[in-house]
């Protein structure tokens, strides 16, 4: 997912364009720079295309928006492309425009944010209090990758010992 933020200015003339460039990923973790150019259609309308320059894939995929009297965008705020990588086949990459808006001001028109990571291996983990094990990868991206079961005993004096590393429940360790 890429969402888009910021401003069309309303003030260009039609066939203005205006290109950005955002860093997307493949299902392998290979970076791709794509590129969507903004063109101004006619007033309130734009149209959007997306194209890459990088080797080992091709990008496709392209609509239109338009905006009211407002300013903000009432058609095309949801779209997608789809990324042909040659080493991990296709991706769909979905697009959230509903941040745009036109107004008679500068282009600032940028990517906000996305959620593509490039491959990481495991670097370290962290147990939080409540037994998640949480991982963090190499590539900046942290998510909980298990669950250790817990439990509390109102009397963990009173638990049987069960072998070299664990317990039993017993009548005086309570619940």
């Amino acid at each position: 997912r890429v969402a888009y933020a910021q401003n069309l200015d309303s003030r260009a003339a039609v066939g203005f364009a205006r290109t950005t460039s955002v860093q997307v990923y493949d299902s392998q973790g290979k970076a791709f720079s794509v590129q969507i150019t903004f063109t101004k259609t006619a007033d309130n309308n734009w149209s959007w295309a997306a194209s890459t320059t990088t080797a080992g894939g091709t990008v496709t995929g392209d609509a239109a928006l338009t905006f009211g009297s407002s300013g903000n965008i009432t058609a095309g705020a949801a779209g997608s492309f789809t990324l042909n990588s040659t080493t991990a086949g296709l991706t769909t990459i979905n697009l959230d425009l509903s941040s745009i808006t036109q107004y008679a001001a500068d282009n600032t028109i940028q990517a906000s944010e996305r959620n593509g990571y490039p491959m990481g291996a495991l670097d370290t983990f962290t147990i939080d209090p409540t037994g998640t094990v949480t991982g963090v990868y190499t590539n900046g991206l942290t998510k909980a990758i298990a669950q250790v079961a817990l439990a509390s005993f109102s009397n963990p004096a009173g638990l049987l010992k069960g072998g070299e590393s664990s317990f039993l429940e017993s009548n005086n360790s309570g619940l």
